[in-house]
C-alpha cells in the first residue's frame, strides 16, 4: 500500500496534451530531436492522423507530375525504407545512466536488426519491429566510454556514449538522513506505453517528495509524499514510510510491491506491480535514473468511462492501438505504465511531514479533477470528446 500511495498520487492534469499543443507546437517538447507528428510520443495524438506528417520540406511545386509509375528506389535507406530516427542514450552523450536499456528507434519496420556489442546482453524488439531494446548483462560502469553497433536493411549504425558518475559508491550514506528530495514530474520519459509521452508529459502537475529518515552502510529508512503544483507538499495526502529499503554499494535503492489498491473518486483502483528505483549520486545531491513502473486493473475504473462495462477503458486504448493484457487472474483487462529517466534534486529547505490521519490517501480526489497515472489521460480525453459531441 505504501508504494502506490507515493505512485499513485503523482497526478495527472485534466487537460490532454495535445489542448496544449505539444503534438503541433513546431518544439522539440522532451528534446528527443522530433518535432510533433514525427515525434514517436505523438502517434496517439488525433492530430496526427487528420493530416499528413509535416517533413520541414516544401515539394509542392504546383506542377502535376504523376505518371502513375513507383518511383522510390529506397537508395537512400538501403532498399528497405527503415533509417534510424533516435536512441537512448542519445549519441556522443556524457550522462548516459549505467543502469538503463539502450534503445534504437527506427523510421519503419525492420524485423532483420541485430546488436552487435562486447557487452553481453539480450536484445529484444517491438511488436511493431521499430523499436530495439538491448539490455546489459549487468550494469555498466559509471563514467566509462561504450559503443554499441545496430545492423540492418539500412546497414549499420553505431552508438557511442559515455555513462555518468551514477553509479559510484555513496560517499557517507549516514549523510543522507533528513535530506528531501522533489521528485521533478516532468523530467521523466513516459517509456510505456509507446506512443502517449508528448501526451502524458506536458499533462504532469505535480511530482512527489522523498525524504531519508535513518540511513546505515546499506539500509535505508524512506519516507515518501505526494506533492503539490508548483512545488510542496500535499498535508491532505497521507505519506508512505518504508522501514527497511536495501541501499546497494553503488547507491541503487529500489521499492516493490505485488499489489496494492488506491482509492480514486471514492472507486478502490487495483495496480500490481508496483515498482520505485532510482540511484544516489555519490555525494547526495541528487538521485537519478529514477523509474516508476505499474499495471492498472481497468476494470477498477471502467465505470468512469462508461458505466456497466468493464471492458471501456481497454476499448478506449484500442482506438489509439494499445492492447490490454491479462492481469494477474489471467483476464486482459490490464495496462502497463514506466516513466524513467526521472531526477530528484535535494532541496535543503524542504521538510516532509509526516501525515498518517485525516482523509484517506488520494481519497478527496473527484471524478472532475486530476486523475492519476496515464491510463487516466485517455479518460479525459473520451470526456472532452464527449462534451464537445453534447455541446
Amino acid at each position: 500500500m505504501s508504494l502506490l500511495l507515493l505512485v499513485g498520487c503523482i497526478f495527472l492534469s485534466d487537460s490532454p496534451a495535445e489542448e496544449r499543443g505539444a503534438c503541433q507546437d513546431r518544439e522539440d517538447n522532451d528534446g528527443d530531436g522530433h518535432v510533433d507528428c514525427d515525434d514517436q510520443d505523438c502517434e496517439a495524438a488525433p492530430a496526427c492522423h487528420e493530416q499528413p506528417r509535416d517533413t520541414g520540406e516544401d515539394t509542392d511545386t504546383g506542377e502535376d507530375t504523376d505518371t502513375g509509375e513507383d518511383t522510390d528506389t529506397g537508395e537512400d535507406t538501403g532498399g528497405c525504407g527503415a533509417v534510424v530516427t533516435s536512441t537512448v542514450p542519445a549519441a556522443g552523450s556524457v550522462e548516459a545512466y549505467y543502469r538503463a536499456p539502450l534503445e534504437f528507434v527506427l523510421s519503419n519496420p525492420d524485423p532483420t536488426v541485430e546488436v552487435e556489442s562486447v557487452l553481453g546482453g539480450t536484445m529484444s524488439l517491438s511488436s511493431d519491429a521499430r523499436t530495439v531494446t538491448f539490455t546489459p548483462v549487468a550494469p555498466l560502469s559509471p563514467s566509462t566510454g561504450y559503443s554499441v553497433t545496430l545492423h540492418g536493411c539500412f546497414g549499420s549504425v553505431e552508438l557511442s556514449f559515455t555513462t555518468s558518475a551514477l553509479g559510484t559508491p555513496v560517499a557517507d550514506p549516514t549523510a543522507l538522513v533528513g535530506r528531501a528530495y522533489p521528485i521533478d514530474a516532468t523530467s521523466g520519459r513516459w517509456a510505456t506505453p509507446p506512443g502517449i509521452g508528448a501526451l502524458a508529459a506536458s499533462s504532469v502537475d505535480r511530482g512527489g517528495l522523498l525524504q531519508v529518515q535513518s540511513a546505515t552502510s546499506s539500509r535505508l529508512g524512506i519516507l515518501g509524499a505526494a506533492g503539490l503544483p508548483g512545488g510542496g507538499q500535499d498535508l491532505l495526502v497521507n505519506t508512505a514510510a518504508f522501514a527497511d529499503v536495501e541501499l546497494g554499494a553503488d547507491g541503487f535503492f529500489q521499492l516493490a510491491a505485488d499489489h496494492a489498491t488506491l482509492s480514486l473518486a471514492d472507486i478502490p483502483v487495483d495496480v500490481e506491480a508496483l515498482s520505485l528505483e532510482g540511484t544516489f549520486a555519490a555525494d547526495g545531491t541528487y538521485i537519478g535514473g529514477m523509474r516508476f513502473a505499474g499495471r492498472v486493473d481497468t476494470r477498477s475504473i471502467a465505470d468512469l468511462v462508461e458505466e456497466g462495462n468493464p471492458h471501456a477503458v481497454c476499448d478506449v486504448a484500442l482506438g489509439l492501438g494499445l492492447a490490454c493484457i491479462p492481469c494477474a487472474d489471467g483476464e486482459a483487462f490490464c495496462l502497463d505504465y514506466v516513466v524513467d529517466q526521472l531526477t530528484a534534486e535535494w532541496a535543503p529547505d524542504v521538510d516532509v511531514v509526516e501525515v498518517t490521519e485525516g482523509s484517506a490517501a488520494c481519497a478527496t480526489v473527484s471524478a472532475g479533477a486530476p486523475l492519476a497515472w496515464w491510463g487516466l489521460v485517455l479518460l479525459a480525453r473520451r470526456r472532452r470528446a464527449s462534451r464537445s459531441r453534447s455541446g
